[in-house]
């Protein structure tokens, strides 16, 4: 069978969505043996890629702004005169089916309904792409898959959709290892951690919740914010201007409060393992990956129980409400104060995490294409 996958996450650095096209497709060109992989991706980035085993790329002949200029604003142009071969389906990991392949079954991954539920949070021309080319690609008879059930009853609302007319495929964390001492140190010292923290990963965006996160913290006992500084893990997003102001006003009053910028992938696992504890209550996730990256790197887990957290988390973090810092200041006083608490949490945590993995999560997505 002919796979063609749209690979555009590919030729970028990886962070959050970007991480799971990634594993996906790599996942694709290891497991699916019996299966030729074709990653479509524009010439602007043929010179950016980074060669996969048993994968072919098919690099269509204009940039990438041409065509999706085209395609916003005129209309999706088929690039099928461009592969090498026919199309038996065709994967598109990351919400829309971009650039527009015909003539085959296609299967589109949609990570969350920010864009339904809360759109106020979503950047503009964003949201204009996402409301116009969703409810498109369904009439096309796109098929929808979602990461979490939670995401999917949203799918099954928002497009007048049977639950069981969307595939369910849950992401995966790969097994850590413990790192030593000196690989801990030398990871603080690359992003300038300076003493013992807790820790927020994610991209600096409203939905994140992460001025909240920093009043929970300014509202510590002085005790507890003397021995921990507060390590916001992300690269700068959209909508960010306000929060970035909220941060360094609170920085200015003497708050410990880091921001290290975009963290390679290769740093997580040292970072997730030399914090105290995750400090995660986003306002909305369809998923929530940082949980369960913590979990698997033994760190204890603080999240809001909303949208896809709690059903991802079940009893192995602690809630917290996502609109009450005094809430969140308190869930972590309780954890950062309860040895015995923190012990469980591990325990759970890392037991919760191994129910997932990416090569579970490429299993689904083979059996989901083999049956499209």
């Amino acid at each position: 069978m002919n796979i063609y996958i749209d690979g555009r996450a590919l030729f970028k650095n990886p962070g959050g969505v970007n991480v799971t096209v990634v594993k996906l497709i790599e996942g694709l060109a290891k497991q699916g043996l019996s299966h030729k992989i074709y990653v479509v991706g524009f010439k602007n980035q043929k010179a950016d890629h980074t060669p996969l085993k048993r994968v072919e790329y098919v690099w269509l002949p204009f940039h990438q702004k041409i065509y999706s200029a085209v395609f916003k604003f005129i209309k999706p142009i088929s690039v099928n005169r461009w592969l090498p071969s026919k199309p038996d389906v065709v994967f598109y990991p990351n919400f829309i089916a971009f650039p527009w392949i015909k003539s085959a079954p296609k299967l589109a991954l949609v990570h969350d309904t920010v864009h339904i539920d809360i759109p106020e949070v979503v950047e503009d021309k964003n949201l204009k792409y996402l409301n116009k080319f969703i409810p498109w690609q369904v009439k096309k008879g796109v098929r929808l898959a979602g990461t979490s059930r939670f995401v999917m009853e949203q799918l099954a609302k928002a497009y007048s959709l049977g639950i069981d007319q969307i595939i369910r495929i849950p992401l995966g964390v790969e097994l850590s290892k413990s790192k030593k001492q000196a690989e801990l140190s030398k990871v603080r010292e690359k992003y300038k951690i300076d003493k013992n923290y807790l820790l927020f990963v994610g991209t600096i965006q409203p939905r994140k919740n992460i001025k909240r996160t920093v009043e929970a913290y300014t509202l510590l006992p002085q005790q507890i914010r003397d021995k921990y500084q507060l390590v916001l893990a992300g690269a700068p997003g959209w909508k960010k201007e306000d929060i970035m102001f909220y941060i360094k006003t609170r920085q200015d009053s003497g708050m410990n409060v880091k921001v290290t910028g975009f963290i390679d992938q290769s740093d997580l696992d040292a970072l997730y393992q030399g914090a105290e504890l995750l400090v995660f209550p986003s306002l909305y996730e369809g998923y929530g990956l940082p949980i369960l990256e913590a979990m698997k790197n033994s760190t204890p887990v603080i999240c809001a129980d909303n949208s896809a957290q709690s059903e991802l988390a079940k009893d192995a973090a602690i809630f917290a409400d996502p609109d009450s810092a005094k809430d969140i200041s308190e869930q972590i006083v309780r954890v950062v104060n309860n040895p015995d608490l923190r012990k469980d949490l591990i325990k759970v945590g890392k037991t919760r995490s191994m129910e997932y993995s990416w090569d579970k999560a490429t299993d689904m997505l083979i059996k989901a294409l083999e049956e499209l």
